[in-house]
């Protein structure tokens, strides 16, 4: 079970740093799986979609309908788009270690709910939250389309 994110604290705490040292150890896996495997076997990397990780990360752990994450994404929509956006350039970065460690080609979970990011995207911008730039909701919202 995770230690579940409990306030806007909490994702400050959070840092592409800490999150790429937490996850050493599954890049060099890939590195030793890639070289243990025939060279004419693509290892596929894998990684959970921001929306995805968020959830588990909000929750503590799994969940049948996410009503924490809901209830961050509509009620502390700055947080959820700080974490987000953090959560989209740490998973971009992470396929981009796997490729580098080795492996052929990558693939991302599903974006879970993607109603409930479309809305996030919508909320924020009525807040008056900046959604033009490109590590905002509204560009997560387009590639889950």
């Amino acid at each position: 079970m995770l230690e579940p994110l409990q306030n806007g604290k909490d994702v400050a705490r959070l840092t592409l740093e800490r999150f790429h040292r937490h996850l050493a150890p599954v890049y060099e896996t890939v590195g030793r799986i890639k070289g243990a495997l025939p060279p004419e076997t693509a290892l596929i990397g894998f990684a959970g979609a921001p929306w995805t990780v968020a959830s588990y990360m909000i929750e503590g752990g799994s969940s049948r309908d996410f009503t924490r994450a809901k209830r961050w994404m509509h009620g502390q929509i700055t947080e959820f788009a700080a974490l987000i956006d953090l959560l989209v350039d740490a998973t971009s970065q992470y396929l981009i270690r796997q490729v580098e460690a080795g492996a052929a080609e990558v693939s991302a979970s599903a974006a879970g709910p993607a109603g409930a990011a479309r809305r996030a995207a919508d909320s924020r911008s009525a807040a008056g939250a900046d959604t033009d730039s490109p590590r905002s909701l509204r560009s997560c919202r387009r590639a889950g389309r």
